[in-house]
């Protein structure tokens, strides 16, 4: 798994620069998993970290064959059913839907891109 920097329970993540991508590390992690073999690596997310589908485009660059999995959470949905009935039909975001527009966003055409996405679920006003 890459994340955007280095970050451990020994290494603190608590600064002004958590939403800054280190682009030696992620350079470094995602070769150091193409020349181990790895086909995919699962990019992770907080809520003190940049867009993965930032890390993943810039760890795309730093090798040919590798290919990116974001992992989100979804914790809040286990811890409180009562948000899930609530929003009842068309009020969140279905997983499937979130990775195919990823997924979009990773086949863009160079010509016309885009660096993050704002996803909303259809009941949301805008």
């Amino acid at each position: 798994m890459i994340f955007h920097r280095a970050g451990s329970e020994l290494i603190a993540l608590a600064s002004p620069s958590n939403f800054v991508i280190d682009r030696r590390y992620v350079a470094r992690f995602a070769q150091a998993h193409a020349e181990s073999g790895f086909e995919r690596v699962l990019i992770g997310t907080a809520s003190i970290a940049p867009e993965g589908s930032q890390v993943a485009a810039y760890a795309a660059t730093q090798t040919e064959r590798l290919s990116f999995l974001e992992a989100m959470e979804s914790a809040w949905a286990r811890a409180r059913p009562d948000r899930v009935t609530r929003a009842g039909a068309d009020g969140l975001l279905e997983l499937e839907a979130i990775v195919e527009v990823h997924f979009q966003l990773h086949q863009q055409h160079r010509s016309a891109w885009t660096q993050g996405l704002d996803l909303r679920p259809h009941k949301e006003s805008i």
